[in-house]
Order: C-alpha cells, then structure tokens, then sequence
C-alpha cells in the first residue's frame, strides 16, 4: 500500500483503552480486490463492493486495513471486520469500534465492550464556504448555529458540527440500532476541543443524559471523537 502511514491516530484519539491507526488511501487497480499493507496483513474486499467504483474500493480497504491494525494492538486474534446489513461494520465479538476517512486519509479505532458500549469518530475536510452555506441550517438549529458561530467562522462551525454529530451517531447506532437525524442530537455547550450534546428522542434520552465530543481542527481537516461508556448515564 503505497504512502501508507503505518502509525497511530493523533493525540486527539489517545485515551485509555483505545487503539486506533490511519493510513493514506491507497490507489489500487481496479481489477485488484485486495490490500496488503507493509506490515503484511491482508484485507480482501467483500463481494458487495465488487462493482463498486474503484474509490468506494480503495476506502473500504484502507479502512479494514486501518480496523486489522488497530485490532491487534488491541491484542484480538480476529481481524476481520465484514460488512452488516446498513454496510456498518461487524465487529468481533466483545469489540466495539468505529472508521471514517476523508478524501485522503482512513482511520480506525477500536475498545473492548467492557470499556465503551460505543464509539464513534469522523474525519472531514473543511467544507467550503459555499457548502456550508447551504448545509448549516440543515444540521443546526437556529440555537447551535448561534453557539457555533460565536466563536467559529461559519465554514468551520459547520465542519465542526457535522462532523461531531456524524461521530455522536456513530457511537449509538450499535446500541439503538437506527439511523438519527441529525436534529435529534442537539449541542448545548461548546468548550476548548469539547462540544456538549443532549438529544430530543426518548430512547437516546434513556442511554444517557448527554454526550461530549471531542474536536480537534487543522487548516483542512476536523477530527472528532464520541465515547459511549460502559456505564454511561
């Protein structure tokens, strides 16, 4: 896998009980339905992605990739991660774990279950002004863009939000096993790296009271992470 970063995920994603890894998306021929990372390990790609364009394929493998790393630095004999049903990925049994990647970059992190009930984190590259122009009041109350706004511009308040809810839901979806709106998670307070998050729906109320993410921003990428606890409330 050429340009591969073979390295663990930055500071942001250093918290006890997770590993995780990211490496540079890969651009393997279209024919070829696997990846072999420097370190030797192998990731093939399922049979639903066979005729997917060769991007979905590179980011699939870059991801699994990404999972198998950080698999065993967690010390589990099973790396494969296969694809469930909503294509979420399956992870082994007693794991819990979560991918993202942008247009250049994948990642992976993964905890024991006994740790966190879920985890979510995402990867985006900045949005243009344009863009966030018209997505802001699709993913933001008139509350949470005033929040944002007061101490982000708007290009970056809405990457910052974006991203932080698409980590939010991430981390629940394995527990409540639905898709949420992305109104449904509302932000309530903002803080140095940390946004604060509550939610409108009863069965995410019950899970626990409300949830932080983590955020860290560079000049053409947010990162973010979302951890469920075990014993959350």
């Amino acid at each position: 896998m050429n340009g591969d970063l073979g390295q663990p995920l930055p500071a942001l994603y250093q918290v006890n009980g997770l590993c995780g890894h990211a490496c540079l998306i890969p651009q393997i021929p279209e024919t070829d339905l696997t990846a072999v990372g420097p370190d030797g390990l192998q990731i093939e790609l399922p049979a639903q992605l066979a005729r997917a364009v060769p991007k979905r394929k590179n980011e699939f493998l870059a991801g699994r990739l990404c999972c198998a790393r950080a698999l065993c630095d967690l010390g589990c004999n099973e790396i494969s991660v296969p694809m469930g049903q909503y294509r979420e990925p399956i992870w082994p049994q007693g794991i819990v774990g979560a991918i993202s990647h942008d247009a250049d970059i994948a990642c992976a992190i993964v905890a024991k279950q006994s740790d966190y009930r879920g985890i979510g984190i995402d990867m985006e590259k900045m949005i243009c002004q344009d863009n966030a122009r018209r997505l802001f009041s699709q993913i933001a109350t008139d509350t949470e863009q005033i929040l944002l706004l007061s101490r982000f511009s708007q290009r970056v308040a809405c990457t910052v939000l974006f991203s932080a809810k698409e980590a939010v839901y991430k981390a629940l979806f394995p527990v409540v096993d639905r898709f949420i709106d992305f109104k449904e998670a509302r932000c309530v307070a903002l803080e140095r790296n940390l946004l604060s998050f509550v939610f409108t729906a009863e069965d995410l109320q019950s899970l626990t009271h409300y949830l932080q993410v983590s955020y860290e921003i560079s000049e053409t990428r947010v990162l973010t992470l979302c951890l469920l606890k075990a014993e959350c409330k």
